[in-house]
C-alpha cells in the first residue's frame, strides 16, 4: 500500500512557479516518476501551455498538442530513461484550485461549474489508458497585496497529509496548500487515499515550528 508521495525539487518549484505564474487562474502539470510499493516519487512536472484555464477549472483542450508531447517524450525521454536504468514514467497530474484557500478546497471535487468535476476527468483517464492507479496534486492557492513592504521571505507550515508555503515578498504574498491523493480502480469503482507529502531536503530549513522533517522520514 503507497504511504507517501515524494517530490523532487525541480517538480516541487515547478508546480510553485506555474501556480502563480497564471495568477487567478487554474492551471495542470503531466507529472513523471515512478511507484513502489510504499511511494511515488514525482521527479518531474510538465506544465500544460495549452490547457484551457478557467478560474473554476483546467483541462486538456488542444488534442494535438498532447500527442506531439507523446512523440517528444517517446523519442527524446524514453531513451533517456532507459540509458540511465531509471525507471520514470507518467505517474498522474497535479493541477490548481484558486476560488479559495482553505483545506477544504484543497481536495478532489465531484463537480465543477462547467460539469463533471475531478473524480470523473481522472476515471475517463485510467479506462482510457487502462491502469490502476493515479496520482493527483491539488495545489490551492491564494495571492496576498498588503499594504506595507515586507523582505523577501517564506515559511513552509507541515500538516498530517498537508504542506503550505506561505511566501512574502515587498507588498505581494503567495498562500498555497499542497494535497496529495492516490487514486486506485477497485472492482469497477474509485478508492481515494490523502497522502503525506515529502519535499526535497533542500527546502527543510524554510520549516517553521516544532516538526523535523529530516529526522521524521
Amino acid at each position: 500500500m503507497v504511504e507517501y508521495v515524494e517530490l523532487d525539487g525541480d517538480a516541487f518549484s515547478t508546480i510553485l512557479r506555474g501556480a502563480i505564474e497564471v495568477r487567478g487562474k487554474e492551471t495542470m502539470f503531466h507529472l513523471y516518476g515512478n511507484k513502489s510499493r510504499k511511494r511515488f516519487f514525482v521527479e518531474n512536472a510538465d506544465p500544460l501551455q495549452t490547457a484551457y484555464r478557467g478560474s473554476t477549472s483546467v483541462e486538456p483542450e488542444n488534442i494535438s498538442a498532447l500527442e506531439r508531447l507523446a512523440l517528444f517524450n517517446e523519442a527524446f525521454i524514453t531513451p533517456v530513461i532507459k540509458k540511465s536504468r531509471k525507471v520514470k514514467k507518467r505517474v498522474g497530474e497535479a493541477h490548481t484550485h484558486t476560488a479559495n484557500l482553505n483545506q477544504r478546497n484543497c481536495r478532489l471535487t465531484i463537480r465543477d461549474k462547467r460539469g463533471d468535476g475531478d473524480l470523473a476527468y481522472i476515471e475517463d483517464i485510467m479506462k482510457d489508458e487502462n491502469i490502476q492507479d493515479w496520482l493527483e496534486i491539488i495545489v490551492s492557492i491564494k495571492f496576498k497585496d498588503y499594504n506595507k513592504i515586507y523582505e523577501p521571505d517564506t515559511v513552509i507550515l507541515s500538516y498530517p497529509k498537508k504542506e503550505r508555503v506561505i511566501s512574502k515578498n515587498g507588498r505581494v504574498g503567495w498562500d498555497i496548500i499542497l494535497a496529495a491523493y492516490h487514486v486506485i480502480q477497485d472492482n469497477k469503482r474509485l478508492r481515494v487515499n490523502e497522502l503525506p507529502i515529502i519535499l526535497p531536503r533542500r527546502y527543510y530549513w524554510y520549516y517553521n515550528g516544532a516538526l523535523n522533517p529530516a529526522k521524521d522520514l
